[in-house]
Protein backbone atom coordinates (compact mmCIF):
# COMPACT_ATOMS: atom_id res chain seq x y z
CA UNK A 1 0.00 0.00 0.00
CA UNK A 2 2.75 2.46 0.87
CA UNK A 3 4.26 2.06 -2.60
CA UNK A 4 0.93 2.86 -4.26
CA UNK A 5 0.45 5.87 -1.98
CA UNK A 6 3.86 7.21 -2.98
CA UNK A 7 3.08 6.59 -6.66
CA UNK A 8 -0.15 8.55 -6.26
CA UNK A 9 1.76 11.49 -4.75
CA UNK A 10 4.38 11.27 -7.51
CA UNK A 11 1.68 11.14 -10.17
CA UNK A 12 0.14 14.32 -8.81
CA UNK A 13 3.54 16.03 -8.78
CA UNK A 14 4.23 14.88 -12.33
CA UNK A 15 0.87 16.24 -13.47
CA UNK A 16 1.74 19.62 -11.95
CA UNK A 17 5.14 19.68 -13.68
CA UNK A 18 3.64 18.66 -17.01
CA UNK A 19 1.07 21.44 -16.82
CA UNK A 20 3.85 23.96 -16.11
CA UNK A 21 6.10 22.59 -18.86
CA UNK A 22 5.02 24.95 -21.68
CA UNK A 23 5.98 28.00 -19.62
CA UNK A 24 9.37 26.80 -18.34
CA UNK A 25 12.15 29.27 -19.24
CA UNK A 26 9.66 31.97 -20.18
CA UNK A 27 10.02 35.34 -18.50
CA UNK A 28 6.25 35.82 -18.57
CA UNK A 29 4.08 33.08 -17.15
CA UNK A 30 1.35 32.00 -19.53
CA UNK A 31 -1.26 29.31 -19.59
CA UNK A 32 -0.52 26.16 -21.58
CA UNK A 33 -2.57 25.50 -24.72
CA UNK A 34 -6.04 24.19 -23.93
CA UNK A 35 -5.53 20.94 -25.88
CA UNK A 36 -2.28 20.26 -24.02
CA UNK A 37 -3.99 20.79 -20.67
CA UNK A 38 -6.89 18.57 -21.68
CA UNK A 39 -4.60 15.70 -22.73
CA UNK A 40 -2.44 15.93 -19.60
CA UNK A 41 -5.44 16.05 -17.27
CA UNK A 42 -7.23 13.19 -19.04
CA UNK A 43 -4.26 10.83 -18.99
CA UNK A 44 -2.94 11.70 -15.55
CA UNK A 45 -6.43 11.34 -14.10
CA UNK A 46 -6.52 7.81 -15.53
CA UNK A 47 -3.28 6.98 -13.74
CA UNK A 48 -4.53 8.50 -10.49
CA UNK A 49 -7.80 6.57 -10.66
CA UNK A 50 -6.01 3.26 -11.25
CA UNK A 51 -3.81 3.91 -8.23
CA UNK A 52 -6.85 4.79 -6.13
CA UNK A 53 -8.43 1.45 -7.09
CA UNK A 54 -5.24 -0.32 -6.03
CA UNK A 55 -5.28 1.54 -2.71
CA UNK A 56 -8.89 0.67 -1.90
CA UNK A 57 -9.20 -2.31 0.46
CA UNK A 58 -11.31 -5.19 -0.83
CA UNK A 59 -12.73 -8.31 0.75
CA UNK A 60 -12.05 -10.45 -2.30
CA UNK A 61 -10.07 -10.49 -5.51
CA UNK A 62 -13.35 -10.74 -7.41
CA UNK A 63 -14.53 -7.40 -5.99
CA UNK A 64 -11.20 -5.80 -6.90
CA UNK A 65 -11.38 -7.03 -10.49
CA UNK A 66 -15.02 -5.93 -10.79
CA UNK A 67 -14.24 -2.40 -9.60
CA UNK A 68 -11.14 -2.22 -11.80
CA UNK A 69 -13.11 -3.23 -14.89
CA UNK A 70 -15.85 -0.71 -14.11
CA UNK A 71 -13.23 2.00 -13.82
CA UNK A 72 -11.66 1.01 -17.14
CA UNK A 73 -15.04 1.25 -18.86
CA UNK A 74 -15.50 4.78 -17.46
CA UNK A 75 -11.99 5.93 -18.38
CA UNK A 76 -11.78 4.53 -21.88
Amino acid sequence: MIGAEQLLLDTHSLKTVLLDLPSINLTVSRKPPQNFTKIVLKNMTRAEMILKVVLTPYDSARQFVKNYLQLMILLF
